[in-house]
């Protein structure tokens, strides 16, 4: 096809125009799946960098996707390792956020975390709580 002759010609003068990477967000936002293209999407932003994606999306058997900065570049960010985390978002349940919000709530001390200073704040059963 005509995208074919395009992608494997660049290929070949070792220049990346993105043409795979916007055809699989194309693709991908004509029928979303749950992360609403976020690979995708991430994979087109970084393939825009002029001097090449810093962000990569790594994975091994024996463990699910993740994104990694390439070395070369890791000297740009304020970070310790390449490995920046799971590409896959994990379960959400109320009790997985409240148990995120007391432990940021003990990290941070912050005794007010729950008081919230309205006007109507009394007309809640327990006001201040």
């Amino acid at each position: 096809s005509f995208v074919c002759v395009f992608a494997c010609l660049f290929l070949r003068l070792g220049t990346s125009y993105c043409i795979d990477e916007g055809i699989n967000l194309m693709k991908c936002t004509k029928n979303p799946d749950p992360s609403f293209c976020a690979k995708e999407f991430v994979a087109m932003r970084e393939c825009n960098r002029p001097q090449g994606p810093h962000l990569v999306l790594s994975s091994s058997p024996s463990s699910p996707p993740h994104y990694e900065l390439r070395p070369e570049v890791k000297h740009l960010y304020n970070v310790d390792s390449t490995d920046l985390g799971s590409a896959v978002a994990p379960v959400r349940s109320k009790e997985q956020l409240d148990r995120v919000a007391d432990a940021l709530k003990a990290d941070l001390n912050l005794p007010g975390y729950g008081h919230i200073p309205y006007k109507w704040e009394s007309l809640r059963p327990n006001p201040g709580a």
